[in-house]
């Protein structure tokens, strides 16, 4: 059975052995207004009014599930620096964060 969530999650399940099987979609709850690729990664990141920045495993086709910065308002723009070692958010309120990026498993 493949079940969603308010919050736009797609879960697979095996409903007769009561397990999940995986997460196939997660996504921002709000509107998606950014995306750039990571200059050196298959990864990529999105950012929302939802108030986040989500990552995305492009190698293997799935969300990296987890790995979600919280932002203080709204997110309407991303980059990274050109070597992959920052990351620039601009947010609704006027502020333009930048953050190291660290690469993750």
């Amino acid at each position: 059975a493949l079940f969603g969530t308010a919050n736009h999650i797609l879960f697979l399940a095996e409903l007769t052995q009561r397990q999940l099987i995986g997460v196939v979609q997660v996504a921002h709850g709000g509107e998606a207004w950014a995306l750039d690729h990571h200059p050196r990664l298959a990864l990529c990141a999105t950012a929302s009014s939802a108030r986040d920045i989500r990552f995305w495993n492009l190698g293997d086709m799935k969300p990296a599930v987890g790995k979600v910065v919280r932002t203080d308002a709204p997110a309407y723009s991303l980059a990274f620096d050109t070597e992959g070692r920052l990351l620039a958010c601009g947010l609704g309120d006027g502020v333009l964060g930048v953050s190291s990026f660290l690469c993750f498993s």
